[in-house]
């Protein structure tokens, strides 16, 4: 395990990472390689989604809160790991992983 993360979608500015472990699990090019995972389709949320980037695994799963209180009735969030390359996703997510 490399880091965790939980990102979110920002109405003003897109996705960003809200907070990770260690502080530098997630670079902005990781972010951009990832934002369809971070905010997939609907059917794609609450599934577990993986793909490799450079030499890293990512595990992410998004999901999405509803409500008046929130900006556009809804707050788009994903939390994911980045685990190293030599990781089978598959195994981590349970066998029920996307890889794409």
């Amino acid at each position: 395990l490399r880091g965790a993360f939980l990102a979110e979608f920002d109405n003003e500015v897109g996705v960003k990472v809200s907070t990770q472990a260690p502080g530098d699990a997630v670079g902005a090019s990781l972010v951009m390689a990832l934002s369809g995972m971070l905010v997939p389709r609907a059917e794609l949320m609450g599934h577990v989604l993986s793909t490799a980037v450079g030499s890293e695994t990512v595990l992410t799963v998004a999901a999405m809160l509803q409500g008046p209180q929130y900006a556009r009735n809804g707050m788009i969030f994903s939390v994911g790991l980045v685990l190293g390359f030599d990781c089978d996703a598959d195994e981590v997510a349970g066998g029920g992983g996307t890889r794409s």
